[in-house]
């Protein structure tokens, strides 16, 4: 199993090379509010999406679900 330290850095390089093709949108990365990890990458179109995502998914390390929140990737 990787570190977190691990996955958040070949995370959004294996999604860049997977979507790297479409240039309207971007990779973002979504962190829990709780525990501050980040769980989910998702793509976002910056022109009609201005604000922050704010998005209610499951968190496998409080498992529950809570707020997730965009950060920068």
């Amino acid at each position: 199993m990787l570190s977190v330290k691990v996955a958040e850095r070949l995370v959004p390089a294996l999604l860049q090379r997977f979507w790297s093709n479409q240039t309207m949108r971007d990779i973002i990365l979504l962190q829990c509010t709780e525990c501050k990890s980040k769980n989910y990458a998702t793509r976002k179109n910056k022109k009609n999406t201005t604000e922050k995502i704010l998005m209610k998914k499951y968190c496998k390390f409080e498992r529950r679900h809570t707020d997730h929140k965009e950060t920068k990737s």
